[in-house]
């Protein structure tokens, strides 16, 4: 019997390491995607989504660098730079990019099942959240002077 709930102890000893774990990385998804932000009632209703100063600042996914021009940017090249590096006017065609993306997985998802779908769907709401934290940079360029 001694041994049947060492057993037990350890089983449930692991389900609660794993649960931790789970709740650990379920936190940092949610920072990632812009929890702590005013809920829905209080965001803003016209226009699309800008992240404000604790998205922008509170985490390393707030100010990511540059990995590609977006296609539609006509101007100097800002790969490598940060979002905070850059005019206003750049980061607005990357936020447009990014909500084209978002969009695009969304109805690619449509076509899909499963995990392939869930996975669509939140890679989609990574370019969403992405999106407004480039717009908020754009709105504090321009609150530099930075519009270009």
């Amino acid at each position: 019997m001694a041994d049947d709930q060492c057993t037990a102890l350890d089983y449930l000893k692991r389900i609660a390491a794993d649960a931790e774990r789970t709740r650990k990385a379920m936190e940092a998804l949610a920072l990632h995607l812009g929890a702590g932000r005013a809920p829905a009632a209080q965001q803003q209703t016209a226009g699309p989504r800008i992240a404000g100063d604790d998205e922008l600042d509170g985490n390393e996914w707030g100010d990511k660098e540059i990995r590609k021009d977006p296609p539609r940017w006509k101007g100097d090249p800002h790969k490598g730079d940060r979002w905070s590096q850059c005019p206003a006017d750049y980061l607005d065609a990357l936020a447009q990019f990014l909500e084209w993306a978002a969009g695009k997985k969304r109805e690619d998802a449509a076509a899909l099942d499963g995990e392939e779908k869930a996975k669509a769907i939140k890679y989609a709401g990574y370019d969403e959240a992405d999106a407004a934290k480039v717009r908020g940079w754009a709105r504090r360029a321009r609150e530099r002077g930075d519009a270009l």
